[in-house]
Formats: structure tokens, C-alpha cells, sequence
């Protein structure tokens, strides 16, 4: 068995890769007339740019809820689908994560409910962040970095504030008044990647406006593969041998097949992984 998604090893078999760009929902957004048609839109960027969308609507019934998520993953494609707040939710439509609030349960307890997947945490705060990670979250979701429409009675409080907790040890997606024009600043700011509302479900063209926020994180460096049937994005350039070591695997109990061609362990360092190969890792074990 592949191991669960764990921090620190963003290469993950059975899902994508940790997106760069999160596309939160709110309860208006999810009702939109062409909500589907633009989630859509913004999964198509997936693939390539490395982006999740996030399901949130805390004013809807948990049947409506699990009626929305369900409509998205539909629409997802390749693109993870995140649930907000509800782990229970999370594991019962099939999502790839589940982000919590510091309200909402402690990324352990969640995680006794919803055992395989990501677990973010929003934070508002350096101390809030440190908690966070003790409790075992998988990532953070910082702010309001900057100003934000979605939150106008919150100021934003600015690069400075985010780049401490940009050096802790979980990738770190900065929210609040994100825009094309500063995606570069929270970058440079040593930020994972982006969270946005307004910016991504607001323009007439939503693929066009993923692409704007993602632009500081370039997508050639990873690529699709499949990893025992499952689809997974991993970065490059990568061998076979790395690939197994950032998987816990070890190399004397695997017979590694790349497509359908047996692989020996002798070769496994030099045999790169290239975009569109499908790598099936089989587990022996020895006896006498």
C-alpha cells in the first residue's frame, strides 16, 4: 500500500498533487446559474497549473451541501475538490481534503473521521499556525493578507505578517484580496500558493483568470503519471528511485513495472519518470 498523503511529500498516488491555486466557493457562488460551467472552467486549469476548488457554503443544509460537493466533483476532473468544515462530509462524498476552521474539530480528531487526505487549517495568526501544525494539519490557509471584498469588516494584515508563518513547516496558501497584480508579493513572500474568491469566480473567463494567479508557480516543472492505476503529478525531474523514496517504499521489496516492462533494481536510479507513464509498484514478500 502507498502511505497517506503526509506533509513534506507533496508527490501523492490516488490524488493530485497539492494544488498551488484554492478556488473557494461561498453560498452565493454555489448557487449560481452557471456555478457548474464556471467550476469547470477552473478545474480545466488543474491538470497543468495545480488547482483545487474548495466547497463552501456554511449556510446550506449538510443534504444541500453534499449536493454541491457532489455536483463538483463531477465537474472536477483531475482538479482535487476540498470540503470545508466537514470531515464527516468529506469522507462520505469521496473528497480529496477537508478544510477546517479553529473553530471546527482539531486536524487529529478530524482525521479519525476522514483517515486519508489533506487536512488544512485557516489561520489568522503566527500562534494560530504553530497550534495548527501541533494538532497535525497538512497545510495552512492564512489571512486576510490584504484587503478583501469577501471580508470588508477585516483589514488586511499585509506580507510582513505572512512571511513568518510562510517559514513554518507546512506549505502555506495566502488569502484575502488576492489578485493577479499581487501573486507575486505573497510568492516572494515564501507562500506555497493562493486562495481566492472574488478574483476567480467574479471575471467572464475563469481559466484565464486561474492562469493570471498562478502565474509566479510555473507548471512545466510537474507532470501527470499513473501510479498503480491512479492518477498522480509529480515533479520532475524525478527517477524511479526517487520516486520510491519519497513514497516510504523500499526498493528490495518492490518489483517496479513502467509501462508493463519490468524495471531491475540496478536501473531503478537511472530510469526517469516522464510525463504520461504508468508506474506499477508490487509489493513480495520473502520467506523460507
Amino acid at each position: 500500500m502507498v502511505p497517506r498523503p503526509r506533509a513534506g511529500g507533496w508527490e501523492q498516488t490516488g490524488m493530485n498533487e497539492l494544488p498551488r491555486l484554492l478556488a473557494v466557493t461561498t453560498d452565493t457562488v454555489c448557487r449560481l446559474p452557471d456555478y457548474l460551467a464556471k467550476a469547470r472552467a477552473i478545474a480545466g486549469a488543474g491538470p497543468a497549473l495545480g488547482v483545487g476548488l474548495v466547497v463552501r457554503a456554511p449556510r446550506a443544509t449538510t443534504a444541500e451541501q453534499a449536493r454541491m460537493t457532489q455536483a463538483t466533483l463531477e465537474v472536477a476532473g483531475a482538479a482535487p475538490v476540498i470540503v470545508h468544515a466537514r470531515p464527516d462530509l468529506a469522507r462520505a462524498v469521496g473528497a480529496a481534503g477537508v478544510q477546517l476552521r479553529r473553530g471546527d474539530l482539531a486536524p487529529s480528531d478530524a482525521r479519525t473521521v476522514f483517515p486519508a487526505g489533506w487536512i488544512g487549517v485557516s489561520v489568522h495568526s503566527e500562534e494560530e499556525a504553530v497550534e495548527a501544525i501541533r494538532e497535525g494539519a497538512d497545510y495552512l490557509v492564512a489571512g486576510s493578507v490584504f484587503e478583501s471584498p469577501t471580508h470588508p469588516d477585516q483589514p488586511g494584515r499585509g506580507l510582513a505578517w505572512l512571511r513568518p508563518i510562510c517559514r513554518l513547516d507546512r506549505p502555506v496558501f495566502a488569502i484575502g484580496g488576492i489578485t493577479p497584480e499581487r501573486v507575486e508579493q505573497v510568492h516572494e513572500a515564501g507562500a506555497w500558493g493562493v486562495a481566492a474568491v472574488s478574483a476567480l469566480w467574479s471575471p467572464a473567463d475563469q481559466a484565464a483568470a486561474a492562469r493570471a494567479l498562478l502565474a509566479p508557480w510555473p507548471a512545466g516543472d510537474s507532470v501527470s503519471v499513473t501510479v498503480n492505476g491512479e492518477p498522480t503529478r509529480v515533479r520532475t525531474p524525478l527517477t524511479l528511485a526517487d520516486l520510491l523514496g519519497r513514497l516510504e517504499l523500499d526498493s528490495r521489496a518492490v518489483v517496479v513495472e513502467l509501462n508493463r516492462r519490468i524495471v531491475r533494481r540496478a536501473d531503478l536510479a537511472e530510469t526517469a519518470v516522464r510525463a504520461g507513464d504508468a508506474v506499477e509498484l508490487v509489493h513480495f514478500v520473502g520467506g523460507g
